[in-house]
């Protein structure tokens, strides 16, 4: 999936394998094979050159990070062009039920692309903002020991006892009122960037 939207984003950018100076993928779940660099598989699908090809792993907040880090990358360097995109996601059993593993959150399969230029395209930047809690991330660890294989503890995922255990520990509350509060941070500091009031954005 990552490989045809891969395709589409570069043809309508008009991107050859010379202007791609980095791909970054990102991703949450098995990507078809153990131990192995999908980034340089979606680089083999599509452009086949030899620039930089890396994976990233961090939730949903991956495709966000990939953004913002090839922002910083071609920005760096005087020179460098355009970096390529990817995210893909098929969540399947065993080891995710798509309807239960987090309840309220049904899972879908899908991909993505983007071909981020420093040339010019169809749509410009202009702002991007990062916030990252660690005090949350045990809403998805629990109170499990750490395990030496995928799926030790259960089989398919179950996100929910994880956010219970995690729940008795620090309270709902205090989980709830981090999360607002970054929310109306990244907000706030994505308006500020992009020099625009909120009240003048028309798609969110």
């Amino acid at each position: 999936m990552a490989v045809v939207a891969a395709q589409t984003a570069l043809e309508r950018a008009g991107s050859t394998a010379a202007d791609i100076d980095l791909i970054l993928h990102a991703d949450t779940y098995h990507q078809g094979q153990d131990l192995w660099p999908v980034a340089s598989y979606i680089q083999r699908q599509t452009v086949r050159n030899t620039c930089s090809a890396i994976e990233i792993r961090q939730m949903s907040c991956g495709g966000m990070a990939a953004i913002d880090l090839a922002a910083a990358y071609l920005t760096a360097t005087p020179g460098r062009a355009d970096a390529l995109l990817t995210t893909a996601d098929r969540m399947c059993l065993p080891g995710v039920n798509r309807w239960s593993t987090d309840p309220g959150t049904p899972y879908a399969d899908g991909a993505t692309a983007i071909v981020l230029s420093t040339r010019s395209g169809y749509a410009r930047l202009r702002s991007i903002v990062m916030y990252a809690d660690s005090e949350l991330e045990g809403v998805h660890r629990g109170d499990e020991p750490f395990s030496p294989a995928p799926f030790t503890h259960r089989i398919p995922v179950d996100f929910e006892a994880a956010k219970q255990a995690f729940t008795r520990q620090f309270g709902l509350s205090f989980a709830i009122q981090r999360v607002n509060a970054s929310q109306h941070f990244t907000i706030k500091q994505a308006c500020a960037d992009a020099e625009v009031d909120l009240a003048e954005v028309e798609w969110v």
